[in-house]
């Protein structure tokens, strides 16, 4: 393998849609944990809080962190009533079942924020109850009980008798199970990703520069995913038939992890979000009041009717200078100037390309209309135009068409749009005239945030038109991630829902009702 196909290929598996780690090699490494743990005589017959702090550790991707005694985090339990900060726990009582929260860190710019994030269903079995036992504000682990836990961490893991018929992974590849599955995992958002693993490990960094969500909804995402995680570890150990190792006895309750028999809270059931709460004492009254969620990621996002707006607005401006069949020379170019403006707009809308080059499609590059290149960052990639785009590329080139051929000395362009000044001339549309142009009709918006805007859609979009991370970065042409001509197989099957999703898009910015003077655009 030559040493840009090794690039691409590692590429590929830390990016969305690798390969998940082995699940039965991890379920039997999670069967030497609960054994080490719950075998061992560092703490009590019936306490069970080493095992729960490792398994904290290991949800939040930390034991990696452990490299010292000092590096162990007091975890602790706190009231509804107190404000979310790190390494502590919480039940949350909704109705008659209390829920186990962790904090969880999001990297804003105004620095680390901690939220509430309910647990995975398959820990509550084993979290609740001891949590519900422990006292406010005191550490999971004593001084003491912190030194026997650094042991037995740092000591090699042997394989019991009864589990050495199954395959286990390396001890560092276990403990980075939770961040393997975030990485590779399609349905699961740049932003939540970067929420879990934070910024410097996050496969594509510069999704924060251009998409948001709010932390309702991320909180969900999360609460899914790490739901999914778990699941197939716990399929694993049936297929395995190990259960019998999973179980602990918590408060001198017998709790088996494989099977966990609980019930969801009814805030944990919204479709699309999780909202947290917290309880207020003020004025001595009790009452659980919703936490507000937050915008997590750019600042700079666009929102969609402002978006609509401002398409409806170029629209009546264009068309106001539309006088059919009675246009001068000079009412015909700045009509078809103004055209040329709002296709370059509606390009950079529907297809997200980067407007930092020549604005437009060169001829030979667009092959029948339907496959269109574009050189982008030095390199070819393709890029998908929706059947909206493509009827107005066409009208576009027969009005371009009827206009240069009253102008004797006009030369062949290869540019498929370009602006033409007082006395003929043909000049490309640059990145610098389009903000210029957009600064007129749109004060305090560069022509970049409609990129960026593409970019939201496919993140918030709902099924059918849902997009995975991967088909995401494929529309958006991130090279790195090889999704440039010549690195990436197109086939139409893997090519239709992204099709559907332009095509929705079309649709969602209320684009088909616009019509021209004269002209029925097809629906």
């Amino acid at each position: 393998m030559g040493k840009i196909a090794a690039i691409k290929t590692k590429n590929r598996s830390h990016n969305a849609g690798g390969v998940m780690p082995n699940t039965h090699q991890t379920a039997a490494s999670l069967a030497v944990a609960f054994e080490k743990f719950t075998k061992s005589n560092m703490l009590s017959h019936d306490s069970h809080r080493a095992l729960l702090l490792f398994l904290y550790l290991w949800l939040t991707d930390q034991l990696d962190n452990i490299t010292s005694l000092k590096d162990i985090p007091d975890l602790l339990r706190v009231s509804t009533s107190d404000k979310c900060e790190a390494h502590c726990l919480r039940n949350f009582k909704d109705g008659n079942i209390s829920w186990t929260e962790y904090a969880q860190p999001y990297h804003t710019q105004q620095g680390i924020l901690y939220l509430w994030q309910p647990l995975p269903t398959a820990l509550q079995v084993l979290f609740q109850p001891l949590v519900s036992s422990l006292s406010y504000q005191t550490p999971m682990l004593n001084q003491q009980e912190k030194k026997r836990f650094y042991s037995e961490l740092q000591k090699r893991w042997k394989t019991p008798l009864l589990l050495r018929r199954c395959h286990r992974n390396k001890r560092d590849l276990f403990f980075r199970y939770f961040p393997y599955c975030i990485q590779v995992d399609a349905g699961l958002s740049s932003l939540a990703k970067m929420v879990l693993l934070g910024p410097e490990r996050l496969h594509h960094r510069n999704a924060t520069a251009y998409q948001a969500e709010e932390t309702d909804r991320l909180r969900k995402k999360i609460f899914l995913a790490q739901n999914r995680y778990l699941e197939r570890i716990i399929i694993a150990i049936k297929q395995l038939d190990i259960s019998k190792h999973f179980t602990a006895c918590i408060l001198e309750q017998s709790k088996n992890l494989s099977e966990p028999t609980i019930n969801i809270a009814n805030y944990l059931k919204k479709n699309g979000i999780i909202t947290v709460y917290q309880l207020n004492t003020q004025n001595g009254s009790k009452q659980y009041e919703a936490i507000p969620s937050m915008r997590i990621g750019s600042q700079r996002s666009l929102a969609e009717h402002d978006v609509v707006a401002f398409f409806n607005a170029l629209h009546d401006k264009v068309e106001a200078h539309n006088f059919a069949k009675n246009m001068t020379l000079e009412q015909h170019r700045l009509y078809y100037n103004l055209r040329t403006i709002q296709l370059a707009f509606l390009f950079i809308t529907l297809t997200g390309v980067r407007p930092t080059h020549a604005i437009t499609i060169e001829r030979r590059r667009c092959f029948a209309g339907e496959k269109v290149c574009v050189f982008d960052k030095g390199q070819w990639r393709p890029v998908i135009l929706c059947s909206y785009l493509k009827t107005q590329i066409s009208e576009y080139q027969q009005l371009q068409k009827a206009l240069t051929m009253q102008f004797p000395h006009h030369q062949p362009n290869q540019a498929m749009w370009y602006l033409i000044d007082e006395q003929g001339e043909q000049q490309l549309l640059t990145a610098r005239i389009l903000r210029t142009k957009m600064y007129s009709l749109w004060p305090g918006v560069v022509p970049y945030q409609l990129r960026h805007f593409f970019a939201q859609c496919a993140l918030t979009s709902l099924p059918p038109n849902h997009l995975a991370t991967q088909q995401i970065d494929r529309l958006m042409g991130h090279s790195n991630l090889g999704e440039h001509l010549g690195s990436d197989d197109q086939f139409p099957l893997s090519l239709m829902p992204l099709h559907h999703y332009l095509e929705h898009l079309v649709k969602r910015l209320g684009l088909l009702t616009l019509r021209r003077q004269g002209v029925v655009v097809d629906e």
